[in-house]
């Protein structure tokens, strides 16, 4: 009955404060601590090194409802990037394709299901495992004009965050008479949070703007 109640008051009388700086700010925030995040996996695996993340999704497509608690990067990785590092063959899609290394196959030979190609599955698991080891060694935090942000781990393949909020929440207006919420006051913040953010491989290839991972 409690938890009935509660879920009640969250679905009835939270609400995320949407208006558009705190929103830019989250936005801006999470950034930040993505590519801080990739810097110090990078460090720790050179063949993880992202020369850059490309924004998409729903948020940034403005087509996003609701609170800013997911966001998409594809990150390109930089050393397979470079001119003549691989050569593309077709997959099973436009955006996927097979990928052989035609340049310092060595650095990935731990990552190549033959003598050239490219495990795509085995490199996306080494990211996420790397990913998930430095979320555990360290909590990578940024402060801002409306609270915190802050690593929380990886669940599914995905980063998550946890936004703190500096203001508290207002009072909730009961009327006990009747034993009901009374819907003349709102808890107009939520004070926590918590942001995932999907990050997708990639490569820069001359024919393509980017090939993802699957």
């Amino acid at each position: 009955m409690e938890k009935a109640f509660i879920k009640y008051i969250y679905r009835r009388h939270c609400k995320f404060d949407e208006h558009s700086e705190v929103v830019n700010e989250i936005e801006k925030t999470v950034q930040s601590i993505v590519d801080k995040v990739l810097v110090r996996v990078a460090k720790k695996s050179p063949v993880l090194e992202i020369s850059k993340t490309v924004s998409g999704g729903s948020f940034y497509e403005q087509t996003k409802v609701g609170a800013p608690d997911e966001f998409d990067y594809m990150v390109i990785v930089k050393l397979l990037s470079l001119p003549g590092s691989v050569k593309l063959e077709e997959g099973c899609t436009p955006w996927y394709k097979k990928i052989h290394i035609t340049r310092d196959a060595d650095k990935y030979k731990d990552y190549l299901e033959s003598e050239d190609k490219l495990s795509n599955e085995l490199l996306t698991r080494k990211f996420w495992g790397s990913l998930l080891v430095q979320c555990q060694n360290e909590v990578i935090s940024e402060t801002f004009k409306y609270g915190t942000i802050r690593t929380k781990g990886c669940k599914s393949r995905k980063l998550l965050l946890e936004y703190i909020k500096h203001e508290r929440l207002e009072t909730l207006q009961v009327n006990y008479d009747e034993n009901q919420v009374s819907d003349s006051k709102e808890l107009v913040h939520l004070p926590y949070m918590e942001i995932g953010v999907d990050l997708m491989l990639a490569i820069d290839y001359p024919k393509y703007c980017s090939c993802m991972f699957p």
